[in-house]
């Protein structure tokens, strides 16, 4: 993880969490940005359940790992369903 300076902010947090999963895909996530998103629970059903497997992938409770192709696969897929929700 490298030290990239995004931090949660009040507003749109299904915008945001999206931002962060395509970051994290990308290894673009330091110690301090991970759990400003991960340890926040959020009101969004849909935020905190991409919240909750997230955090599970990057515990090792899922098939896939973060720092892999199919892992970094899920996450921005994950982003472009929070992305679509939000549009709807």
């Amino acid at each position: 993880m490298s030290d990239s300076g995004y931090r949660l902010q009040p507003g749109d947090y299904r915008q945001q969490f999206a931002e962060f999963l395509d970051r994290l895909a990308s290894g673009a996530v330091d110690s301090e940005e991970w759990s400003s998103f991960i340890v926040t629970h959020y009101n969004d059903e849909q935020v905190e359940d991409a919240r909750r497997m997230t955090a599970r992938m990057g515990c090792g409770y899922m098939d896939e790992e973060l720092d892999s192709d199919p892992g970094r696969a899920r996450l921005r897929t994950w982003a472009e369903q929070l992305r679509a929700s939000n549009d709807a």
